[in-house]
């Protein structure tokens, strides 16, 4: 009796044991379900935090409607693929977009919907338009000005470590020279007795080694991440028309700045024919 009573309760763990698998994989594998249920939950909270606001609420409720996920990269998609009232409703809702390389990136490979774009995003003022915007590694279009820079910011750099290793050369040899002499010395002494040598050279190394100047490390130098103003990029790119549009609307020159792989960071200016300055010069980290 005992027995089939075990094996009852077994029967039935084995039995929810299976029916929890089988639901796990129904909800997190399944993804046209998984799909469905990320959708109907990303609503749930900013539609709890557009409470009493008429203009969020609706926004969300149309975007719902539309059967598009309440998600950062939805409204990054719906910028590439230039769906304005799509953008419309994921701003009127409060999303706010914060992958700001996207304006760069949109103005080098889409230039010509790159004005209603900004328009569409609410930022076609001074203040937004004049800010540093990344700008995507991906992207090529500007990628001569920042070898360009590279090179020039490499330059003091390679000429601060040869200075710094013709210094270090002369400290190297006299401590190798110095660590031969006690071997040799050591040598003499043990008057060719292969215990003695074999018992102290090891020694003479280990304590030379504990004196070994440190040679200058020269840093692989490459350009990293730059951030520029919409000037710069649109002078560089030739394109006058936007040129014209970001003056008429009073957007201001920043120093641009580009962020190398030795964590120094370069700022410079484009002037109006494209060409390079760099009016805080080139900042040469210490070795």
């Amino acid at each position: 009796m005992e027995t089939k009573k075990i094996m009852s309760i077994v029967g039935m763990g084995l039995g929810a044991a299976l029916l929890a698998i089988t639901s796990g994989y129904y909800f997190l594998f399944n993804e046209e379900v998984y799909d469905s249920y990320r959708y109907v939950g990303s609503y749930t909270l900013p539609m709890k935090d557009a409470a009493g606001d008429e203009k969020k609420l609706s926004a969300l409720t149309t975007l719902k409607a539309k059967g598009v996920e309440w998600a950062h990269y939805r409204l990054v998609e719906a910028i590439v693929a230039h769906d304005y009232p799509v953008i419309k409703l994921f701003l009127d809702s409060g999303m706010v977009l914060r992958s700001k390389g996207l304006i760069a990136e949109e103005l080098i490979i889409n230039p010509e919907n790159w004005v209603a774009l900004i328009e569409q995003l609410g930022m076609a003022n001074k203040k937004d338009l004049s800010a540093l915007f990344p700008v995507p590694k991906h992207l090529t279009a500007l990628d001569a000005t920042f070898k360009a820079i590279e090179m020039e910011y490499a330059k003091p750099h390679a000429k601060l470590f040869a200075e710094k290793y013709q210094k270090f050369r002369p400290i190297h040899e006299k401590w190798f020279n110095e660590m031969q002499a006690e071997m040799e010395r050591m040598r003499t002494m043990c008057d060719g007795g292969t215990r003695c040598l074999a018992l102290n050279l090891p020694i003479v190394r280990i304590e030379a080694e504990k004196s070994r100047p440190v040679a200058p490390v020269k840093d692989f130098i490459e350009w990293l991440h730059p951030h520029m103003g919409l000037l710069s990029i649109v002078t560089l790119l030739n394109n006058e028309e936007t040129k014209r549009y970001l003056l008429k609307t009073g957007v201001t020159e920043r120093l641009n700045k580009l962020e190398m792989s030795d964590h120094g960071m370069v700022t410079f200016r484009i002037n109006s024919k494209g060409s390079v300055s760099y009016p805080e010069g080139i900042r040469v980290r210490k070795l």
